[in-house]
């Protein structure tokens, strides 16, 4: 809608619909036509691609071993908590 208000303001001058016996306005339609065509094309290729779910990807929990020990972290963690 934010890009077919101005197009809407410039292309529906009635000065250049009258000057032109009406071609000028079936060009705005047709071209605006062809504009929200090229979105709704854009839309149907992210959605059919999966770009527009939102499902979140199940969390993977490695077996790495570290080699840092397990008291590290929380003793990392204690000192850098936020304190209310």
């Amino acid at each position: 809608m934010i890009f077919l208000f101005p197009w809407a303001v410039v292309f529906g001058n009635e000065e250049f619909i009258q000057k032109t016996n009406g071609v000028w306005g079936w060009f705005a339609v047709i071209e605006a036509i062809i504009f929200v065509g090229i979105l709704i094309l854009g839309l149907v290729y992210a959605w059919k691609k999966g770009f527009l779910d939102w499902i979140k990807a199940e969390e993977k929990i490695s077996n790495y071993k570290s080699p840092v020990p397990p008291q590290l972290y929380e003793d990392f963690n204690k000192r850098y908590q936020s304190k209310p």
